[in-house]
């Protein structure tokens, strides 16, 4: 009588018992978190972070201190649109006072120009 086949997914031999793979578990749990720090450690960390705090407060001077002279270069910068500003004014008004010139000279020429007739 031929044999049935059997339920289920087959056998390979290579089963591990409940206890192996706990242990295989928790061994990767272990290799992945972080070793603890060795002695000296703490005291190189303190180190790198009076190191950091030191070049924060270097960057926070330069920041004030470029805040301070960008300020400046506005108040400048304003002060120059002003003066540009006026300056365009001005000229607008020469402008329109020499068309106003011109036009009084051609009217000046074209009346002089009738009473020699």
């Amino acid at each position: 009588m031929p044999e049935t086949k059997k339920r289920g997914r087959p056998a390979t031999g290579s089963a591990m018992t409940g206890a192996e793979r706990q242990r295989q578990y928790m061994e990767r749990l272990k290799a992945r978190t972080a070793p603890a720090p060795a002695q000296g450690e703490p005291e190189a960390l303190r180190r790198k972070l009076a190191d950091a705090l030191d070049e924060v407060a270097r960057l926070n001077k330069e920041n004030d201190r470029l805040t301070v002279e960008n300020d400046a270069l506005k108040r400048r910068l304003k002060a120059k649109e002003t003066r540009e500003s006026d300056l365009c004014k001005r000229l607008d008004a020469a402008t329109a006072e020499r068309d106003q010139a011109r036009a009084a000279k051609v009217q000046a020429d074209a009346d002089l120009a009738l009473s020699r007739h």
